[in-house]
């Protein structure tokens, strides 16, 4: 897991951005997730000026290659994992601290192959954390308001892009150790106006972090992930499919995939158990955003078809008779026949999940 780059202290510094001549602006977390999808960037020098540093697991003994022998002990160690600035005593528990920066600044990624424990992430001297969540749903894209690609699993690496831009500090911890990691972040110059990220952003933002992540799952296209069902995010499936019984926990036995939206198509497999089936119904796109690695992961099955049996509709009433199951969460409005055309409207705008037609209205 050796990285290219220079060891300066615990962190290892990439790039050593120019600055530009123009006016001030301003670094809250709407801009740094605007430059995600932004091309035009690359052509042109930051603004503000950053420099570019990484925080990561690196065997602490190595340090230069004129080290003595044993390599195992020297320049070639390679016990990458379970290495932290310190640990610290916190209500309780104890956190191993990953990260320790002073700003203006944003974390910009975390990596880690084996995430373990609660990820907390203080910002300038709070002693509650802005963002805290169990570290393999944060980096898996689980958490809402933070959708994939913009934070996913690939090829067994979890890892989150969403950006945490920060005035004065940042500190990111976990309750368990033992793990790979990576926390790369941006410092900027002194006197940079930096807005610090707020947990609010998740809900006010999340309009904004569906669309990047639409492009980025699909950037030839141009897409924005639609949210065809908010009320029923993957995390509430997987909690779903602990309480049925017959199920084998953390995920369905079955997804049926009828939309053909992006955003649903990227919560196929995070919402199947291992073996679980998923029958992929919904025409549209052309995107590619289902992960070959993902299917051999999690070994599951995906079926194509074009075609509805009318007998699994009897199958399905069936179903929902004896295991009397709630399907509420799904249906996210109700019109009357009246209003046809604006629940229609609706849909193809993927602004509703499931719509339920009222007859008496």
């Amino acid at each position: 897991m050796r990285s290219g780059f220079t060891v300066v202290g615990v962190g290892l510094v990439c790039v050593a951005a120019m600055g530009c001549v123009g006016p001030p602006r301003v670094v809250t977390t709407r801009t740094l997730l605007a430059e995600m999808t932004d091309l035009r960037n690359l052509a042109e020098y930051p603004d503000p000026p950053f420099r570019c540093a990484q925080f990561s697991s690196y065997d602490r003994r190595s340090t230069s290659p004129s080290q003595p022998e044993p390599a195992e002990e020297g320049w070639f160690a390679n016990a990458d994992f379970n290495q932290y600035l310190r640990v610290e005593e916190r209500a309780g528990r104890k956190e191993y601290v990953m990260m320790d920066a002073d700003g203006p600044g944003a974390v910009v990624r975390i990596w880690s192959a084996n995430p373990k424990g609660t990820l907390r992430i203080y910002l300038d001297g709070s002693d509650q954390p802005a963002l805290e969540a169990p570290m393999q749903e944060l980096l898996g894209g689980k958490v809402p308001g933070i959708p994939a690609p913009i934070a996913c699993e690939r090829s067994m690496g979890w890892n989150s892009y969403f950006p945490i831009p920060y005035a004065r500090h940042c500190k990111v911890t976990s309750d368990a150790n033992e793990f790979y990691y990576h926390v790369n972040y941006r410092t900027y110059r002194a006197g940079t106006r930096v807005v610090s990220f707020d947990r609010r952003e998740l809900d006010s933002l999340s309009d904004v972090a569906w669309a990047i992540a639409g492009r980025l799952a699909a950037p030839r296209q141009g897409a924005q992930a639609t949210r065809a069902a908010d009320a029923l995010p993957v995390p509430a499936v997987r909690e779903f499919g602990r309480g049925v019984k017959g199920f084998w926990g953390d995920g369905v036995d079955y997804v049926i995939e009828t939309s053909g939206a992006t955003a649903a198509r990227l919560n196929i497999i995070p919402s199947l158990r291992r073996e679980g089936k998923a029958a992929i119904l919904g025409v549209g796109g052309t995107d590619k955003v289902i992960n070959p690695s993902e299917i051999h992961g999690n070994a599951c099955t995906l079926i194509g078809s074009v075609v509805f049996p009318m007998g699994w509709m009897w199958d399905l009433a069936k179903f929902l008779a004896i295991s009397k199951l709630s399907f509420e969460p799904a249906v996210t409005h109700r019109f009357s026949l009246d209003d046809a055309p604006e629940a229609f409207k609706m849909a193809d705008e993927g602004r509703c999940g499931k719509v339920i037609f009222l007859p008496n209205g």
